[in-house]
């Protein structure tokens, strides 16, 4: 884990109350993100949104940091009073929103180079987020997992459907949350998968991300959610 492995914060939000100073949440997250930029161990981030209007999480995060896992994982855990007031500007008062923060290193990608921090943007791509969770009162062993990561994340029903259609896969990793579990119920694996060029609405597509919600893990593992996600705001601009 050195000081130059970039860091990734996936942050995936469930209920987005508008803030009370702010007309809607991505007002509000771009008022913390103001602040943010500030911080000198910060790159950037990208808001991606859900395709769909009733998804489990409508919006998800990805931040990248530079620096220790200690550091973020003291951001996380004793914020500071500016960032605290920050976050309480852009979100609200604790419980006003519910999101999933977590700190993640970058445990392997399609062509075992570095994919974080992603820039430039792919504005014009659409992506699938897919978060796993782990039981929370047992020692599971994650080598099944992390061995077979790609059967888990559905990567030969996400090829076969970009075969069908004549569509192209971007760059896709699967990333490891080295944040504790509490107080923000994190989840223990996040994959992220650029899809180049496809057609948003088309409805085999959206199939292929339920078989794939359907498909076994390993014991003690949970899929949690899988997801069809577009890039709404970048910061820094």
């Amino acid at each position: 884990m050195g000081e130059n492995e970039i860091k990734v914060v996936f942050n995936f939000y469930e209920n987005i109350t508008p803030p009370p100073k702010f007309a809607t949440f991505s007002e509000g997250w771009r008022h913390l993100g103001n602040y943010i930029e500030t911080l000198d161990h910060y790159i950037g981030s990208q808001l991606h949104k859900n395709l769909d209007p009733n998804g489990k999480f409508p919006y998800a995060n990805y931040a990248t940091f530079k620096g220790s896992v200690e550091r973020i994982v003291k951001d996380m855990t004793e914020p500071s009073p500016e960032l605290v007031q920050a976050l309480i500007e852009g979100h609200g008062l604790p419980g006003h929103q519910i999101n999933h923060p977590g700190g993640y290193l970058e445990l392997a990608t399609n062509n075992n180079l570095p994919l974080a921090p992603d820039f430039p943007p792919k504005m014009d791509s659409t992506f699938i987020l897919m978060a796993f969770q782990t039981k929370e009162d047992d020692q599971t062993d994650n080598a099944d997992f992390e061995a077979n990561w790609t059967k888990h994340c559905g990567l030969d029903e996400i090829e076969h459907y970009l075969t069908k259609t004549n569509k192209k896969r971007g760059r896709y990793g699967i990333y490891k949350r080295f944040t504790p579990l509490r107080p923000f119920h994190s989840f223990a694996y996040v994959f992220r998968c650029e899809l180049v060029d496809v057609d948003r609405e088309d409805t085999n597509l959206k199939e292929v991300l339920e078989k794939i919600q359907q498909l076994p893990v390993p014991s003690g593992f949970t899929r949690v959610d899988s997801s069809l996600y577009f890039i709404e705001h970048v910061s820094p601009m």
